[in-house]
């Protein structure tokens, strides 16, 4: 997924957990450096001042992290006028509303993309693409089905229900 994001040479400024080996931040560096990406771990933004210190060291070309906390780093940069400039963000483990993106792609010359994934998926679950108009499902790892919650029977296309999600190649 990380490939309609950036190219070999791009660095990417990683604001999610990495210290730990096999942490979601550790396993996205170990990921983007076999594509001749640099990752660099930031780690949580727990002060949106630091993590902008940190990012004009890194001057990444694209930031991952969660929204609230890269939105924050938008608004506070204007203020304290330390400027960067990502091409291309991708906000993962939260809601992602449109007053978001459009408040980062007006700070940024950047595009924005969204990622879904969660622990039972194995942290990757769907990824926008450069079309931006909904995710692609990782289809060959995952089986996603909408259930009647009560006869956990499938339910058609468009209808309400429960979000069951089969891991297809792990336990």
């Amino acid at each position: 997924g990380m490939q309609a994001l950036v190219s070999p040479g791009d660095r990417v400024l990683v604001l999610l957990p990495g210290s730990t080996p096999d942490s979601t931040g550790d396993l996205l560096i170990r990921s983007l450096a076999r594509m001749d990406v640099a990752g660099h771990d930031h780690g949580l933004v727990d002060d949106p001042k630091t993590a902008l210190q940190a990012a004009l060291e890194v001057m990444p070309d694209c930031l991952v992290g969660f929204p609230a906390q890269i939105v924050a780093m938008a608004r506070l940069q204007e203020h304290l006028g330390m400027h960067i400039s990502p091409s291309s963000i991708l906000l993962c483990s939260d809601y992602v509303p449109d007053s978001i993106i459009q408040a980062l792609e007006s700070a940024w010359p950047c595009t924005v993309f969204q990622h879904w994934g969660s622990t039972e998926t194995g942290l990757g679950g769907s990824v926008e693409c450069l079309a931006r108009c909904g995710s692609h499902l990782r289809a060959l790892d995952l089986l996603v089905e909408i259930l009647d919650p009560e006869s956990l029977t499938p339910l058609a296309h468009g209808q309400w229900g429960e979000i069951v999600v089969t891991t297809l190649g792990r336990e």
